[in-house]
């Protein structure tokens, strides 16, 4: 669940949501095609103060600086969490990496397959170092789940989680994000991988969710940016019964 319905591509129907819509007896849903809700997977039982500290991919400090949302599809802008004593990154309107737009770093790329990353890359004739902000960049997975980026001019280069990365031509570096579960998430066996450039890549692929009600019309719920019209599409009793129960889920 997410406490807010927030830009499609970044609002969950996971299974304790497809749960509440089972349970109101209006709805027969498919629990294969729940959505995965991957914020603070495998952290465990953290308190409020120890996120805060600990998990740098989620959180910011400066309001001036643009960061990447904790998906990584979007840069993002700084924002105080109502429920945590920090800022976290909430993603930054018109700042999708994965819609064609003109760069605002030369080597930036944004396209379908590209995800945003921390990094203060700079031509190597640039004297001062550039400050750390949220970039977009070309990003795949190898079938290990190994994360790999491309920028403006590069090869791919191995991106190690959790470590810095240097690209050949450029001063700074690249500060590669924590999670495996985010970055190249484990697909289903069935899940069908589109064409690449070579036979051991895979690019991130993500489910939709589907709700039916009970006389079988079929209602396609927002997943991952596949329908703007979640909210028509779904009875308003049940929407603000899941919009309570989310107002006091502890994040």
């Amino acid at each position: 669940m997410t406490p807010d319905m927030g830009m499609p591509h970044v609002t969950f129907i996971d299974r304790i949501t497809l749960a509440v819509f089972e349970d109101s007896g209006w709805y027969k849903v498919d629990y294969r095609s729940a959505d995965v809700y991957v914020w603070g997977k495998n952290m465990g039982c953290v308190d409020r103060s120890e996120f805060c500290a600990k998990y740098e991919d989620y959180i910011c400090k400066n309001n001036s600086v643009v960061g990447c949302h904790y998906l990584h599809k979007d840069k993002g802008y700084c924002k105080q969490e109502s429920n945590l004593s920090c800022r976290i990154n909430q993603p930054q309107p018109k700042g999708e990496c994965f819609k064609p737009r003109e760069p605002d770093f030369e080597e930036e790329i944004f396209g379908a397959s590209s995800l945003c990353v921390i990094s203060n890359l700079t031509t190597d004739y640039v004297e001062k170092t550039a400050i750390l902000t949220g970039r977009c960049y070309l990003q795949k997975c190898s079938r290990n789940r190994n994360l790999l980026v491309k920028v403006h001019g590069s090869d791919w280069n191995d991106c190690p989680y959790g470590k810095l990365l240097k690209i050949q031509g450029y001063r700074g570096y690249i500060k590669c994000p924590t999670s495996k579960d985010i970055m190249c998430p484990e697909l289903p066996d069935d899940t069908t991988i589109p064409g690449t450039e070579s036979s051991n890549v895979i690019y991130y692929t993500s489910t939709s969710a589907k709700i039916s009600s009970t006389d079988h019309s079929s209602i396609d719920s927002v997943s991952s940016g596949t329908n703007d019209n979640l909210s028509a599409n779904i009875s308003p009793i049940l929407l603000i019964f899941v919009y309570l129960i989310d107002q006091y889920t502890v994040i």
